[in-house]
């Protein structure tokens, strides 16, 4: 075998490895157009990227690429003030709790401003509410509030006296986020409730007794299950 032949093989060869590549690399871009064209076809929006705990972040803790990460979230679901960059969050630390999986808005961040006063016995957490929170972010500061999880058909109370310290981002009930003073025993689900969507803000008249009791599922009896057409059946207590 000559050396010109094998010369002109290897240039034959590498031209071949160039053109696979640049093939390989197009099908990687047309099926990830394809997943993005499918996810806006499937949730009819646009998506965006933002910063997202990777891990459940505390008070105080600082924030990086160790427990933050970019995810693609649809443009009408990203809460108002949620922060799209790592160098926005990073070495910085945070006001309230975060919950894995919980986008990141400067309202969770402490910049070394002034800072609400925490009652004894309580929690600041930072929530992002709207419309499906149930309470707007125009409620003011002191206005007392109970927590709700909605979760698969039922109801379940959180935390009875969870009071507002700060709101911010008002748009109308659309959008914001609110700082509230909650039990220091109800954090967890609290956070974990705001995380998966599920968390309900309601407000309560000062003369409401014991909320658990209305969320609290009914249970049916056997003379229920099977009786729905019996014109003897006791009306609903109430009705």
């Amino acid at each position: 075998m000559s050396k010109r032949f094998r010369i002109v093989a290897a240039s034959a060869f590498a031209v071949l490895a160039l053109l696979s590549a640049l093939a390989y690399g197009e099908q990687v871009r047309d099926q990830a157009e394809s997943r993005r064209n499918e996810a806006l076809e499937r949730y009819g929006g646009e998506v965006a990227q933002v910063v997202v705990a990777t891990e459940a972040v505390s008070a105080g803790d600082e924030l990086g690429a160790a427990n933050c990460a970019l995810e693609e979230w649809l443009v009408d679901l990203v809460p108002e003030g949620a922060l799209t960059s790592l160098d926005d969050v990073s070495g910085v630390p945070v006001a309230s709790p975060l919950s894995r999986g919980m986008p990141v808005c400067d309202v969770h961040l402490s910049r070394g401003g002034e800072s609400v006063a925490v009652p004894s016995g309580k929690v600041a957490v930072t929530v992002p509410v709207g419309d499906r929170t149930g309470v707007p972010a125009e409620v003011g500061a002191g206005t007392v509030l109970a927590a709700f999880r909605c979760s698969d058909g039922t109801t379940r109370l959180l935390a009875r006296d969870v009071s507002v310290l700060a709101a911010s981002g008002q748009r109308g009930g659309q959008g914001g986020s609110l700082t509230l003073a909650v039990p220091a025993d109800d954090v967890a689900p609290v956070v974990t409730a705001s995380a998966d969507g599920t968390l309900r803000l309601v407000r309560p008249a000062d003369d409401v007794g014991d909320l658990s009791a209305s969320a609290a599922p009914r249970a049916v009896g056997p003379e229920d299950a099977g009786g729905a057409g019996d014109g003897d059946m006791d009306a609903p207590e109430g009705a």
